[in-house]
């Protein structure tokens, strides 16, 4: 269930992101991430996306030294 939770989070985050709906996608993307994280077997590429992802959101946000952390 986490990896499945992580991966709609992940897209919705993204969605949200592409409609300037920062906030709302930067709060999916941090969530897909933890469930990311506990899923079993964890899944790299899927994380490795959502940070993509969240640091795209970040610098949209002006939140610029987070996106090289």
């Amino acid at each position: 269930p986490y990896r499945i939770k992580g991966a709609t989070e992940s897209k919705l985050g993204a969605i949200y992101y592409c409609l300037g709906s920062y906030i709302k996608g930067k709060q999916l993307l941090e969530n897909s991430l933890a469930n990311l994280r506990k899923s079993s077997p964890n899944i790299p590429s899927k994380i490795a996306q959502s940070l993509n992802y969240l640091a795209n959101t970040e610098g949209a946000l002006g939140n610029y030294q987070k996106t090289i952390q």
